[in-house]
């Protein structure tokens, strides 16, 4: 058995939609007499994006390496999805593609049995490091417990992640957004910018996407994988990151993935290279016109204070957004704002906060310890200048804003989790979904001995 398993959770047209599945498990006590087996794992999902071309490129295959190391230390599956790419697809049609990725997963008798019944022979890709045991820890719990899913998602793929923890059944039990683009319909993302000067070079690139945009809204001809590889590799050498351990580990190599997307490029639909996209999301958002281009189904403002005509989870699951400081891609706005709206939405959850803040604020100033100043301990101690609000891994609505100048989009999906300038980010990423998977377990033994669930309030602490 390979690094991974791939399966298909649907199809669109002739193009299948795949994900991949990292079988990382926990180690297991062997002297344990409660059940022959452990039970269903908790699970990541990761909704990928691209540093510098968000909506429009990017590929399941691109899994950060920070996240990677995350999931394996931890005993996390990860699950890594293809979703129909802009122009060609709206962000409804992605949207669709989450929701039907959900389903696939919550349905214990499609992935699951996937899991339990595969075999060498399944469809599964070579990578620099065996997990067949974890592969078959993974079969021996019978999958991923459905009800036990975080979402991680990056860049434009933040929208999908936060429409998610809105409208997707089961709940996600939390969120992290890395670099969010919340709300491609503001009018950051309408305003147009001053033309850049004409010049040969630029004329070949404004035709070349104007030939890309002519496929808009063209679902019939989805694209599910562009790779920007050259863009992951011009990055990575000038990010000066400790992450070459990662790459060894986890085959997160730019030329082995540009030779495979070559090479399957003509062969599987739906696969591009994505060097025809370069600069795409760039040229749109400079002209003012992403909202014409992306027709978000919702707003997710909207969503959340229940004037969409739909059914939202209420409370709002818990949220870590992770954003950069000086970002000339993202609306600096939009992640303080849709924080402002999830707390209109679920006061007790917001006041509950704002007691935590001021309680490790005291702390921090030499009050009573607390089991979460660790965490905020490392989180003070990073390298990298962040600012925003105290962390404490038990709130459930968090904004984390680094402030060092290489923290641009992209940059956690290029850096390894060894990587020191961002330790504190990475460290309150790793406790926040720990935390919160934590206090799912707990409700699911306190719903299987007959006691009440609190776990959707915003007054249990876990202990780390």
């Amino acid at each position: 058995m390979g690094e991974r398993l791939t399966l298909t959770y649907c199809t669109r047209g002739d193009v299948p939609l795949r994900v991949d599945i990292y079988p990382f498990t926990p180690a297991t006590s062997t002297t344990s007499k409660s059940s022959s087996f452990p039970p269903p794992s908790p699970f990541i999902l990761y909704l990928h994006s691209s540093p510098r071309n968000p909506f429009f490129a990017g590929s399941r295959r691109l899994v950060p390496p920070w996240l990677l190391a995350v999931c394996k230390q931890k005993g996390w599956p990860l699950l890594s999805a293809d979703y129909r790419l802009a122009p060609e697809a709206t962000l409804a049609d992605s949207w669709e593609d989450v929701r039907s990725l959900w389903s696939f997963i919550a349905d214990q008798g499609a992935m699951n049995w996937c899991i339990t019944s595969a075999g060498g022979g399944s469809e599964a890709d070579s990578g620099a490091v065996s997990l067949a045991d974890g592969f078959q820890a993974l079969q021996q719990r019978g999958g991923v417990d459905a009800t036990k899913g975080c979402v991680v998602a990056a860049g434009g793929a933040a929208y999908l992640g936060a429409l998610g923890g809105a409208l997707l059944r089961p709940a996600p039990v939390s969120l992290v957004l890395t670099h969010p683009i919340l709300d491609p319909a503001s009018t950051w993302y309408t305003t147009p910018s001053p033309p850049l000067p004409a010049t040969p070079g630029s004329k070949r690139r404004t035709k070349r996407l104007e030939a890309v945009l002519a496929r808009a809204g063209q679902a019939d001809k989805a694209i599910v994988a562009a790779s920007d590889l050259e863009t992951y590799e011009d990055q990575q050498d000038s990010s000066k990151s400790s992450s070459s351990n990662s790459n060894t580990i986890f085959g997160w190599d730019p030329s082995r993935w540009r030779s495979r997307m070559t090479s399957r490029s003509k062969e599987r639909p739906g696969q591009i290279h994505g060097k025809e996209r370069s600069s795409l999301y760039a040229a749109v958002r400079r002209s003012g016109q992403l909202p014409q281009i992306l027709q978000p189904p919702y707003r997710l403002a909207d969503v959340v204070a229940g004037k969409c005509g739909v059914a939202s989870n209420i409370p709002y699951p818990p949220l870590l957004l992770l954003s950069a400081g000086d970002d000339e891609y993202i609306d600096p706005l939009g992640a303080a704002q849709f924080l402002n709206s999830l707390r209109a939405a679920d006061p007790a959850a917001a006041v509950l906060d704002r007691l935590l803040e001021r309680s490790l604020a005291h702390t921090q100033r030499g009050g009573s310890p607390r089991d979460t100043v660790p965490i905020a301990t490392a989180n003070a101690n990073s390298t990298a200048k962040h600012g925003g609000e105290l962390f404490d891994p038990t709130r459930r609505f968090l904004q984390r804003v680094v402030l060092d100048r290489r923290a641009r989009h992209g940059f956690d999906m290029l850096v390894g989790r060894d990587d020191e300038r961002f330790a504190g980010e990475f460290d309150a990423i790793e406790g926040f979904l720990a935390n919160w998977i934590h206090m799912a377990s707990l409700d699911a033994k306190g719903r299987g001995s007959g006691e009440g669930s609190t776990s959707k309030g915003a007054g249990r602490v876990a202990k780390l």
